[in-house]
């Protein structure tokens, strides 16, 4: 649901750009919004109190990116290899007890970063070429 929300928001943003004339990759945001949903497995873990995981794939382009803009955990950078860059994403356990609005503030400020928070896992899934 809330899936299907944000798909509609970027559909809405996409078509207004595009109105514009502004060109826009769209594989490069569905890149980062494939490894947002995934990041939020922390909140709905510091929600829920029970841990949560979630998988994500972009492209090798995508993950350059977020590694050249510092927003993915320097131990993760090169984890990864291939055209394809897939994962597990879930929060360590402390977050499982960890209050959620003060979190969500964190974010809010700046100073809450989920891709640095969680655990990126490439072993669990194939990387593809």
């Amino acid at each position: 649901m809330v899936t299907d929300l944000l798909r509609g928001a970027v559909d809405h943003l996409y078509a207004w750009l595009d109105q514009a004339g502004i060109d826009v990759d769209r594989v490069l945001v569905e890149d980062a919004l494939s490894l947002d949903l995934a990041a939020t497995t922390i909140l709905r873990t510091s929600r829920s109190g029970r841990l949560s995981e979630a998988v994500f794939g972009l492209s090798r382009q995508g993950w350059d990116l977020l590694v050249e803009g510092g927003d993915v955990p320097i131990g993760a950078r090169d984890a990864a290899a291939g055209g394809v860059v897939r994962g597990v994403v879930r929060p360590p356990q402390r977050w499982a007890y960890y209050p959620l609005g003060v979190y969500a503030l964190s974010i809010w400020h700046g100073t809450g970063r989920p891709l640095h928070d969680v655990l990126l896992d490439f072993d669990r899934l194939a990387i593809t070429a």
